[in-house]
């Protein structure tokens, strides 16, 4: 039921919040699993080249591959992620929720019913 799916998405939201700002621990076990899939096909994980001016892809300064994957790809895909959720499932979004709550067949359903 909706009202339901609206506590699964807080609790989806609370947990990319929890991964975003933990992202270099999630990060290293996500490279350990890139890293044995590319050497079970032989292949090398490499960053691609940097250059002073860069126009088709992220140009991020990194020591390493996985710190240029983390920085390139890991973290603006969560800052995504976490801004879509916040659009698509916003505090008015949350209220519509609530208010579905006083349905009368949903009343009817869930007399104990939290708000």
């Amino acid at each position: 039921d909706v009202l339901r799916a609206c506590k699964q998405v807080a609790n989806v939201q609370e947990t990319l919040e929890k991964v975003r700002r933990t992202v270099e621990q999630y990060h290293a076990t996500w490279w350990k699993e890139t890293v044995d899939m590319a050497a079970s096909v032989n292949v090398e994980p490499s960053a691609p080249r940097t250059c002073s001016r860069q126009r088709g892809r992220d140009n991020v300064p990194a020591a390493t591959p996985e710190e240029y994957f983390r920085r390139a790809v890991s973290v603006p895909f969560l800052d995504e992620l976490l801004a879509q959720f916040a659009q698509r499932f916003g505090s008015l979004q949350q209220k519509v929720c609530k208010g579905l709550s006083l349905l009368p067949s949903v009343v009817l359903a869930n007399p104990c019913l939290e708000l």
